[in-house]
């Protein structure tokens, strides 16, 4: 049948890969915590330096957000160009267009 600890076996479930556990996730994070703290410093200064300059950081977001939008507009725009004959065409190209 299938039994995952076949090294002939393949699974597409990560679950399934050997040596995937939260014993090994955990002792492969605790190797890298200096990482974490670097960031977790990162980011405190930039949030100390976004509250020093409000409008900057403002202006930063909205550009952000934006164009994300944007790109999901085009993905959106792209999918529905991609399903022409299914039902979904109108909404998605119209859903598409708003983001955009």
């Amino acid at each position: 049948m299938n039994n995952p600890n076949d090294p002939n076996h393949s699974s597409n479930n990560p679950a399934d890969w050997p040596g995937n556990t939260i014993a090994d996730a955990l002792v492969h994070l605790q190797a890298r915590w200096g990482w974490f703290v670097g960031l977790g410093v990162v980011l405190l200064v930039l949030g100390v330096l976004a509250l020093g300059y409000v409008f900057a950081a403002t202006l930063a977001s909205v550009l952000f957000i934006g164009a994300m939008m944007a790109i999901a507009g085009a993905g959106q725009l792209a999918h529905a160009w991609q399903i022409k004959q299914a039902h979904g065409f109108i909404f998605w190209s119209v859903s598409g267009l708003f983001y955009l």
